[in-house]
């Protein structure tokens, strides 16, 4: 099973958004339920990402285990730009932060079109109601909303 990540590192001014621990919870979870994560951002190569402070307790143990991690930190450094992404290619994707450039939209509104399950962290605006298929999308804003989302995904897949 393939699952794509979209992250999302800033807002329009590209401060950082996106916090570290907030990325590592849901990679760690796929991981290690067998999934390939590949990793995909606006630009391409490194997102800049906001430090990991203020991050749930719980995230500590997998910010932990991701700075002992090479292969990992290599696969954050090294993401796919938007055009490098084809959604036949995964199964489900899991997007964090706000998705509004264009490519990240138009990157969830192909999955769902393909039937596909897509969670968006934190919730994102409204998707065009027509064309988007018949995909499921899962929405959440609080801290612990990626690792649930996460969950979630892995649940769709597997059932």
């Amino acid at each position: 099973m393939r699952i794509l990540m979209i992250l999302i590192p800033g807002d329009r001014a590209m401060r950082p958004v996106l916090r570290l621990g907030s990325f590592v919870g849901p990679y760690y979870a796929f991981r290690d339920a067998g999934a390939e994560v590949v990793l995909a951002s606006p630009a391409g190569g490194f997102p800049w990402l906001g430090p990991a402070t203020d991050e749930p307790e719980a995230a500590s143990a997998a910010l932990d285990r991701f700075r002992a991690d090479h292969p990992a930190r290599a696969d954050l450094t090294d993401t796919l730009d938007f055009d490098q992404v084809y959604d036949e290619d995964f199964e489900a994707a899991l997007c964090l932060g706000a998705p509004r450039p264009p490519g990240a939209r138009a990157l969830i509104a192909a999955f769902l079109r393909a039937g596909k399950p897509v969670a968006v962290i934190p919730s994102m605006p409204q998707l065009p109601a027509q064309g988007i298929g018949d995909g499921l999308v899962i929405t959440g804003d609080d801290a612990a909303a990626g690792l649930r989302a996460a969950a979630a995904l892995l649940g769709a897949l597997k059932g």
